[in-house]
């Protein structure tokens, strides 16, 4: 069984979460950009990590109601495995507790992976933002997950986490517990 534990981003992370970058989003950022996450005060970077090693990244701005999740990857060698589940789950999780009222995305068109995964967590499409990356001109769908303050979205979130665990657990991998500095904060 391998363990796996989701945590704030440190320094230390940002080589590995700039090549996981390079990798799953063409580098949509720099190095720079993401060390300057880690001193913006409305931003939530966290990443998911087993061994040492960094095996995904998310990146949430909370402004007022809102959630607006920036940047989300998982190593393409741990795609497919419930990873990208237990890493959105804790991003949602965090913006229940910031009590925002939704969460707003934008994702290639052609990304139906990443689009499916978001359906399974009630986002759901608002609109296209056209020509959006920069790197091929693609657009943009833009998706949001609305009522993320109430008691019944928590409820499914409770829901939502034994499930995710199960199914990480069948794959061979642990959820590690280890999130009290994110439970409290």
């Amino acid at each position: 069984m391998r363990e796996f534990i989701i945590t704030r981003a440190t320094e230390s992370d940002i080589k590995e979460i700039v090549l996981i970058d390079r990798d799953c989003l063409d580098g949509f950022w720099s190095e720079t950009s993401y060390l300057g996450e880690l001193e913006n005060d409305n931003s939530e970077f966290l990443v998911i990590s087993a061994g040492g090693e960094v095996l995904g990244f998310a990146c949430v701005w909370f402004y007022c109601q809102e959630g607006h999740l920036i940047v989300f990857a998982i190593k393409p060698e741990y795609q497919g495995q419930g990873l990208g589940s237990a890493l959105l789950w804790q991003i949602l999780h965090r913006a229940h507790h910031y009590g925002v009222e939704w969460v707003v995305l934008e994702v290639r068109v052609s990304n139906t992976r990443a689009i499916k995964l978001y359906e399974k967590f009630g986002f759901a499409a608002i609109g296209t933002r056209k020509e959006y990356y920069a790197d091929n001109g693609e657009d943009a769908l833009v998706l949001w997950c609305k009522g993320v303050h109430t008691a019944a979205f928590k409820d499914k979130l409770v829901k939502q986490r034994q499930e995710i665990a199960d199914r990480l657990q069948g794959r061979g991998w642990l959820w590690l517990e280890r999130l009290k500095q994110l439970q409290h904060s």
